[in-house]
């Protein structure tokens, strides 16, 4: 056939009604796909902000003095321990506390947040009437204290009978608006200045933090990779999966260094077992008791819980990132992580070799 034939033929073709559909539904498709790049280019950038301010986060915490060890440590027992009531067997235990009573031991406004954070927010006051609130939230939402008492707080002011629900941090600031945060939070505690006495408390508390800090950062790197819209909330997440333990340092260092005494007697000993023999609960129970009293995000706590939500997928990157943190925090030589690295490989779909070579450039970077 003549080619110019062929091209007259063609220029002269009109589609009928069904191609036409077809070619209108695939360019809507292409758009489609443009918006989401554009989306996705959005939330890569502000989520690049946010582990940038981890890595600081976890460096500053990292280097946080210690007293020396060498010297006669000065113990003395947390205001909390003193009402407890405590057995002197083995080490101390919470002897008859319940579930409720552990829960009625915090509330939002005594929490302490981290020593950096209350300087930074100091900082920020002095500009409160022309601060970008995203400055604010940087600082806010890796400090998993701070990130429990602006979602606390944002609750309370919104009432029981309201269907907003901010699920993120910059979300809950907005809600609440910068002027009121800085009226609500005019005085900060830290960490740091509740357990000055305490080294091996502040200790224990540093590496929770540090394990927190990497499990957020493993959570935001697997939803990246999996292209997820809620990576903000699922590194929120894992920020927060083990605030119950941050408590307890703060609160109750003597109980808090028990459990960690008789794992580390037992290597084959779960945590769990340790907290229920100590505290008479597990820690788990004490911290979703608490995130459903003080209203927290629905969607938080419904991949923090685990059974409330219907995207599992969301709740396995969680899991599988606070399991990598938690084995990896000592070194690589956990009987665990290999099926760790290939249950991460499952949800990535990347060779174990390739997930440990990814876990080791989020370390690095």
């Amino acid at each position: 056939m003549d080619p110019s034939n062929a091209d007259a033929e063609l220029g002269d073709w009109a589609p009928d009604i069904g191609t036409r559909v077809l070619l209108d539904e695939l360019q809507a498709c292409v758009s489609s796909m443009d918006t989401l790049e554009r989306e996705l280019q959005v939330l890569r950038r502000r989520l690049d902000g946010v582990e940038r301010r981890l890595r600081l986060s976890s460096s500053h915490t990292a280097a946080a003095p210690i007293p020396d060890r060498g010297a006669p440590a000065t113990t003395r027992p947390a205001q909390a321990t003193s009402d407890a009531v405590l057995s002197k067997g083995r080490g101390p235990v919470a002897e008859g506390l319940q579930l409720e009573d552990w829960v009625t031991r915090y509330a939002p406004a005594t929490l302490p947040v981290l020593e950096r954070t209350r300087g930074e927010i100091d900082q920020l006051r002095e500009r409160r009437d022309t601060l970008d609130p995203q400055d604010l939230a940087s600082i806010i939402e890796v400090d998993p204290m701070m990130t429990l008492k602006l979602y606390a707080q944002v609750a309370q002011m919104r009432g029981r009978t309201s269907h907003s629900d901010p699920d993120s941090v910059i979300g809950a600031l907005l809600m609440l608006g910068v002027t009121p945060f800085f009226r609500a939070f005019e005085h900060l505690d830290s960490v740091e200045s509740a357990l000055q006495d305490r080294p091996d408390a502040m200790e224990g508390f540093q590496s929770v933090l540090e394990r927190s800090f990497r499990a957020a950062r493993f959570a935001l790197a697997f939803a990246v990779h999996r292209m997820d819209p809620d990576a903000a909330l699922l590194r929120s997440a894992a920020l927060l999966h083990d605030v119950a333990e941050l408590l307890l340092w703060c609160s109750e260092p003597d109980l808090a260094l028990e459990i960690r005494a008789r794992m580390r007697s037992r290597p084959g000993l779960r945590s769990a077992q340790a907290q229920r023999a100590v505290l008479n609960v597990r820690l788990i129970e004490v911290q979703h008791a608490l995130l459903y009293r003080w209203r927290l995000p629905t969607r938080l706590i419904a991949v923090l819980d685990g059974h409330k939500t219907e995207n599992q997928l969301q709740v396995r990157t969680v899991e599988l990132a606070v399991r990598m943190a938690r084995h990896t925090a000592q070194g690589w030589k956990d009987a665990a992580i290999p099926d760790d690295l290939i249950e991460i490989g499952r949800l990535l779909q990347l060779s174990p070799e390739n997930v440990r070579r990814l876990i080791i450039d989020i370390d690095r970077d």
